[in-house]
């Protein structure tokens, strides 16, 4: 892009369902990031969107859509099986893509996307919000500072009640059993911040409930932490937090694994516990517009995307 006082235009795949919900809303005011047009199958939901959003083309033909819109950037957020051939049709019209977790369903998949991005001058980033906001920031210094010493071992949970008769729940309940299906739903959303924190995971190993609606994942971080992930779609989303284990102290954050940034973490260590509070932020509009600094190729302080090997990475340790 050469106009840098223009905001980036993204033109979103299969965008009537999370897209419609969380993205639209969320840039309302950007004057970054726009979204120019639409892509999804059901007529009826994408004329809702042209009354809520008439500035917003829509689309039924992919094709169609990303030749006369003519975007800067695309965004995939249709289902995991469908990422790697949105991301080829995207990529024959753009340079820069963000595609909605998991990178894939299948290690094949996964392992095709990571080449296809490995092109020069591409960019495909993967959407995990939980990453752009203060408590994130905060918990990657304190861990790189070492000040509470090293980490020893850390606690993921992200667990709801799936509801099976919503829209997405046939697709998401096809899926593999043995747990994979929640870990790679809410469960990936962990293993990236035990990334984003500690690095890349050396092993691990995965265990699941009875009914295969529960998947438990425990890693061993090249960088020495153990880090225990929970993610189900049959228990209370009551307990959805982070904890961290260092040798001199522990922090917690309850409820970060969540649609809204974590409000407060607290630390305690050799003298006494200290509540860090933070402002609320809305994680997809600082997503987006962090993914339209990177189309941009500008460095502007914001927490770095995921990239396509660092979810590969993820996509490893959960199958």
């Amino acid at each position: 892009m050469s106009d840098t006082d223009e905001p980036v235009r993204i033109a979103v795949i299969a965008g009537t369902g999370t897209a419609a919900k969380r993205v639209l809303p969320a840039l309302a005011s950007s004057r970054q990031v726009s979204i120019c047009a639409m892509h999804g199958r059901s007529q009826e939901k994408l004329a809702a969107i042209s009354t809520a959003y008439p500035e917003v083309a829509t689309f039924t033909d992919i094709d169609e859509m990303l030749s006369t819109a003519e975007p800067d950037a695309v965004l995939v957020a249709s289902p995991p099986m469908l990422h790697i051939d949105h991301c080829i049709q995207a990529f024959r019209y753009v340079s820069h893509v963000l595609c909605e977790k998991p990178l894939a369903d299948d290690l094949r998949d996964g392992e095709a996307l990571a080449e296809l991005a490995a092109v020069d001058g591409r960019t495909l980033a993967i959407a995990h919000h939980l990453r752009h906001q203060q408590a994130a920031t905060f918990l990657r210094s304190l861990v790189a500072q070492g000040s509470l010493g090293p980490a020893i071992a850390a606690s993921a949970r992200w667990t709801f009640a799936l509801n099976k008769a919503s829209s997405n729940a046939a697709w998401k309940l096809a899926s593999s059993g043995a747990g994979i299906g929640p870990l790679l739903d809410t469960g990936v959303h962990c293993v990236d911040m035990a990334e984003y924190l500690f690095g890349r995971p050396a092993e691990a190993a995965r265990l699941a409930s009875e009914s295969g609606l529960t998947g438990n994942l425990v890693m061993r971080f090249e960088s020495g932490p153990l880090v225990d992930v929970t993610a189900s779609w049959e228990a209370a989303a009551t307990a959805n937090d982070l904890s961290i284990v260092f040798e001199r102290g522990s922090v917690l954050a309850r409820g970060f694994f969540a649609e809204k940034s974590c409000p407060a973490i607290t630390v305690t260590g050799p003298e006494g516990e200290l509540q860090k509070t933070f402002g609320e932020e809305n994680l997809y509009r600082n997503e987006l517009e962090a993914f339209a600094a990177s189309v941009r190729g500008q460095a502007d302080g914001r927490e770095p995307l995921t990239t396509a090997e660092e979810a590969l990475a993820a996509l490893r340790a959960i199958l």
